[in-house]
């Protein structure tokens, strides 16, 4: 293949060679009006994506959130002030949890969407396999040490003997919440391997009986056992352990690519784990460390009544979090898949989806959860208490902070799985630990209470000013021309140097003009001539496959086609939305391609290097190396 750029005409394209090209034929057929802010089709799958992944995600958030509420609110109404605030200090008992979860859950995710991309599912399984044992291992030996060390961490939390009540009520939650650390750190593994593997029904379910079983329980406890906050703490435990046992089921399931086998476990993938994962140890280290300072400097500027103020913010902020939380391992698990693809137009277009997720769905959360906060307070507390006043600030100032929030964990979530782990490192440990903490030493000082309630706010805008500021010095060190990619800082760790195409159809109508395109372009880039005709032969094939199998008139499908071509490789990857292909189909079309109905893609497995399909997060992938 010739490497010098060359430039060559397709009607009502020109073509770029080395330069990535983007087609929406719809919009040539149908031209739009000169000023036309609606993209739909050009990134519709990507944005079906991110929001369908963020779905599965967000709900195990809200349900978390909506667990904890209740929780919090019969505490606080039944258990009484002390114990409401015990809740509130116990946060590092879920960031210890989190920590061996997140570390886990973020290389796993990383390693089997790469291995998947490139259609190793069995290399997959075995990391996936190495991930279940490790975290069932370490959260045991947590279940054991959270048990006997109870007194310790209550000591270290800020609960000592001083206060016997507080003391007592902290130790027995402690106690009762390790309990439950192996099936609330499995949840972190096998959730996002059940997304990939399309099983976003399944997690629903799991997730509605996480909450049903959830406060079922706690109210057995309340009004029958009697059991205090030990009894809480484990209505919450057995609830998760519900939870794990359905996920589990789903890998028994034969059409499930995603098997757990003590024999698949391959503890080479270790390393490689921990070199991804390790930006979420940073951060929930600083989750850790957090609530130590905070708790402490909370109870020495306001004492009890301060404390409960800020519960009632760290309680309720479960919930209104899941967005963000849900939104940043959306997009860590989709740009993981399109780095290991390749794909620099996806990640770019994911990226700018997850922020036009924040403005639509963030903002007018944050702006309402401003407005509602005297209501939300008093879900927890009576309006003539004297910490009613503070626990609405403390609501308010959460409700500014929340798209900042979400913006930030987005931002980091993205830098990580394009492989910028310093940056990852130093974000995670600013937004977790030196913000907050040394903003609110600060605040509460100048302003004592109301300046730590403040903090909360501030500590989130400061973090997104410094990556917006830190963006911006790095493109005046070397100015973006015109032709430049301006996300060529974040993904010049994707290596596309080659020539590509990519085009999205709606309809079989275009399907005429888009095989103009793709022998205009093979025609230009291919210098093989076999070559030129088998890819023409599997874009035609697959997309008419596509479509007469998968499009209907109920709903609007997409199929993205994409043909990646440079001296070492020519790969061609077709998406869509459509349903998941049998295991009958499946056989015929990529294992057998015998019958007559694909003979087309018999001829082409008979050139191909490799011809494989992957269905994940509810899209249809094939992918061929010729």
């Amino acid at each position: 293949m010739n490497n010098e750029k060359r430039r060559f005409n397709i009607p009502g394209l020109r073509v770029i060679t080395n330069d990535p090209i983007r087609v929406d034929i719809n919009k040539m057929i149908n031209p739009p009006p000169k000023k036309d802010p609606n993209l739909k089709k050009q990134d519709y799958l990507v944005r079906k994506m991110v929001y369908g992944t963020a779905f599965g995600f967000v709900m195990l958030e809200l349900t978390n959130g909506i667990t904890y509420i209740v929780d919090g609110t019969l505490i606080s109404h039944y258990l009484g002030d002390v114990a409401f605030a015990a809740c509130g200090m116990t946060g590092l008992c879920y960031s210890i949890i989190a920590m061996i979860s997140g570390v886990v859950s973020a290389g796993i995710t990383s390693i089997c969407s790469k291995q998947m991309s490139q259609g190793a599912i069995e290399n997959a399984n075995k990391a996936f396999s190495m991930a279940v044992a490790l975290v069932l291992f370490l959260s045991n030996l947590l279940l054991i040490a959270g048990i006997t060390a109870a007194e310790p961490i209550a000591e270290l939390l800020g609960a000592g003997k001083s206060d016997i009540a507080l003391h007592d009520n902290v130790v027995s939650y402690v106690k009762g919440f390790f309990i439950g650390a192996p099936p609330q750190a499995m949840l972190g593994v096998l959730i996002p391997q059940v997304q990939l593997d399309g099983g976003t029904k399944r997690i629903k379910n799991a997730l509605l009986a996480l909450t049903v079983t959830d406060i079922g329980f706690d109210f057995l406890n309340i009004f029958v056992i009697k059991g205090g906050m030990m009894g809480m703490a484990l209505a919450t435990s057995i609830s998760y352990y519900v939870t794990m046992f359905i996920l589990f089921m789903h890998f028994v399931h034969e059409d499930a690519m995603f098997k757990i086998s003590i024999g698949r476990v391959d503890f080479r993938y270790i390393g490689q784990m921990l070199k991804v994962g390790l930006p979420l140890a940073t951060k929930r280290i600083g989750n850790i460390l957090r609530p130590v300072v905070m708790n402490r400097v909370i109870i020495s500027t306001g004492g009890a009544f301060a404390m409960s103020a800020y519960t009632t913010q760290l309680n309720f902020r479960t919930f209104t979090d899941s967005l963000g939380i849900g939104l940043g391992a959306a997009v860590y698990l989709i740009t993981s898949m399109f780095v290991g693809e390749k794909d620099k137009t996806s990640t770019k277009q994911t990226f700018l989806s997850a922020v036009r997720y924040i403005m639509v769905s963030i903002v007018p959360l944050a702006v309402v959860y401003f407005i509602a906060a005297p209501y939300i307070a008093r879900i927890y507390n009576n309006p003539s208490s004297s910490f009613f006043l503070m626990s609405v600030l403390a609501l308010r100032m959460h409700a500014v902070s929340l798209p900042f929030l979400a913006f930030n964990e987005m931002y980091n979530s993205y830098v990580q799985a394009l492989g910028r782990i310093k940056l990852s490192h130093v974000l995670t440990f600013c937004s977790r630990f030196i913000y907050i903490s040394l903003i609110s030493m600060l605040l509460s000082k100048m302003f004592g209470v109301i300046g730590l309630l403040v903090a909360i706010a501030v500590a989130e805008v400061m973090l997104t000013v410094t990556i917006l500021v830190a963006t911006l010095l790095m493109n005046l060190i070397r100015p973006i021309k015109k032709s430049e990619d301006r996300f060529r800082v974040l993904n010049k760790a994707i290596d596309d140097d080659g020539t590509f195409l990519e085009i999205s159809i709606t309809d079989d109508n275009q399907i005429g003009q888009m095989m103009a395109m793709v022998q205009g372009f093979c025609n230009d880039c291919i210098e093989n001539e076999k070559k030129r005709f088998f890819v023409q032969l599997f874009v035609e094939e697959m997309t008419v496959l596509i479509i007469e199998r998968g499009f209907d008139n109920i709903k609007e499908h997409s199929v993205d086609i994409r043909i990646f071509a440079n001296e070492d490789s020519l790969i061609i990857r077709t998406r869509d939305d459509c349903k998941a292909l049998s295991m009958k189909e499946k056989q015929l079309i990529i294992n057998e391609a015998a019958d007559d109905e694909y003979m087309g893609m018999k001829l082409v497995k008979a050139f191909a290097k490799d011809v494989h399909y992957l269905p994940t997060m509810n899209m249809n992938n094939f992918m061929i190396e010729v």
